[in-house]
């Protein structure tokens, strides 16, 4: 039987999945937790927010960075298979590929990487219940519906054990479902897999741990493997998931939210006076009295509001007016708008500065206001080299990740060959210029430093048979349809001095 259960689980997964909530966008609700105080202890807390106008607002900067920084699948690897020092290719691989949709997969894969630093790859097999098999062995076959299935899975919804190499996963419980009851408890489904069973559990808040299923593990290992960001972790299964872009993004809503409810104060001022508020019938708003022509009788237009959301606390409603007593001496009543004068940009700038200063602590330059952009291709480098040592460390441990998910398909399809799992990356590119960049290898193919075979190659992601078929027939056409024929000139003949014209 196995030994993880729900509570393994839980145990720090909250945030983990708020990081993915940042990531996907779902941060509105963060917001409100934090204007209404539930949030860490009342972090954020604005009172009365909601009677006051304040509005919840975020923007995804989490995306912005984590995208930015040293992506490895924006264009996509080779997949090669070696064998006594040679590659060869696999068809029966290549269609096993194709079905995961691969790239797309590692794409959104990466980013998570990225941003927790440590995901699960857990892999599961789909089979037709009219599968037969060849000479008593399992093959797959895409045109008949086979599939492998890819669940990407963290620390906010799964637990893993290791072994004493913390390289292999030994044990691996995960949510399949959430389904809440009623108000007294909620049901959890999650499964557990380790080398002998594979268990469906669901968890009672009232009654605990319920065994729902068990059978026998096929394949005699756990399915799945761990992929690290740029360091392995050292006394855990799992890296430390960071902090700095979480309360950075919490920090950059708040300032959004306040930022909006400042600019409208700004645009509607709340109506200070120390004249009596005359009721109306609104129970919202009243009017400020005059002087009546003719005779007034005592007490007449003196009625106060006393239901009036303003004169009970919520001072600075948008469009509200706050009494601040009335006059008992006879004076003129005064009546001026007041807000908050708040230096806005600068306020602005602080903010822009503090996600600029956390983005190159992950590596990357976002050009938040035009400050990125470089006047060289020197100076780009300098401003780049740090993601491109960043994007160098995470794809030694993505080729890792990958060797090891080889492992793991060749048990779950026998028929793949016995092979190493080598990928390449393509190389960096820089974000240059296009026509800076085609200066660039303009220069070096006329100094002799690279060929328009090179060139093919780079730009165009080609072979170097596919490269040279391509520039042999582009100095074919050259040669036969850019030919110019210089232009026939006849001789002119002039009249000289001792030559008189007729």
């Amino acid at each position: 039987m196995s030994e993880l259960r729900y509570e393994d689980i839980k145990e720090n997964s909250k945030i983990y999945c708020q990081l993915v909530d940042y990531y996907n966008s779902d941060q509105k609700k963060y917001v409100r937790e934090m204007l209404d105080g539930n949030y860490c202890g009342g972090e954020g807390a604005r009172s009365a927010w909601k009677e006051r106008g304040i509005v919840p607002r975020a923007r995804n900067i989490t995306k912005s960075i984590v995208d930015k920084s040293g992506q490895l699948y924006n264009v996509p690897p080779a997949l090669e298979l070696w064998r006594n020092n040679k590659v060869f290719q696999d068809k029966q691989y290549n269609l096993l590929m194709e079905s995961v949709d691969w790239v797309a997969f590692n794409q959104s894969v990466d980013s998570l990487v990225r941003l927790l630093k440590t995901v699960v790859i857990y892999y599961q097999r789909y089979i037709p219940e009219d599968t037969l098999t060849t000479d008593g062995q399992y093959v797959f076959d895409s045109a008949r519906g086979d599939r492998l299935l890819p669940t990407l899975l963290h620390k906010g919804n799964c637990a893993i054990e290791t072994d004493v190499s913390n390289e292999t996963i030994t044990e691996l419980a995960y949510l399949t479902d959430r389904d809440d009851c009623d108000e007294e408890g909620a049901q959890i489904m999650y499964r557990v897999i380790n080398a002998d069973v594979i268990e469906d559990w669901m968890y009672d808040s009232k009654k605990g741990d319920i065994l729902l299923s068990s059978q026998i593990n096929p394949f005699g290992i756990v399915t799945a493997y761990a992929r690290h960001d740029t360091a392995k972790p050292l006394y855990d299964e799992w890296n430390k998931a960071p902090l700095d872009i979480l309360d950075l993004q919490n920090m950059y809503n708040l300032h959004l939210t306040d930022l909006e409810f400042a600019v409208a104060h700004n645009k509607q001022q709340s109506l200070f006076t120390n004249a009596a508020i005359i009721d109306n019938g609104d129970k919202d708003n009243g009017y400020i009295p005059f002087a009546k022509t003719g005779h007034t009788d005592p007490g007449e237009g003196t009625a106060f509001i006393t239901g009036n959301e303003a004169s009970l606390g919520h001072v600075g409603k948008l469009g509200a007016v706050v009494l601040l007593g009335a006059t008992s001496d006879g004076t003129a009543a005064t009546v001026s708008y007041e807000g908050p004068n708040a230096d806005l940009a600068s306020l602005s700038n602080v903010m822009r500065d503090l996600v600029n200063d956390v983005a190159l602590d992950w590596d990357v330059n976002l050009d938040l206001d035009g400050t990125a952009n470089a006047t060289s291709g020197f100076q780009l480098v300098v401003r780049e080299i740090n993601n491109l040592n960043l994007r160098d460390r995470r794809a030694q441990y993505a080729v890792r990740a990958h060797r090891k998910e080889y492992d793991i398909l060749k048990v779950m399809y026998p028929s793949l060959p016995d092979a190493t799992l080598q990928v390449k990356f393509a190389p960096p590119s820089l974000p240059v210029d296009a026509k800076v960049e085609e200066e660039v290898w303009d220069m070096k193919i006329m100094a002799g430093r690279a060929s328009i075979v090179d060139y093919f190659m780079e730009k165009e992601n080609l072979t170097e048979e596919e490269a040279i078929i391509k520039a042999t027939k582009i100095q074919a056409q050259n040669a036969t349809f850019s030919r110019v024929q210089a232009p026939t000139i006849s001789p002119v003949n002039t009249l000289s001095d001792g030559i008189k014209s007729v």
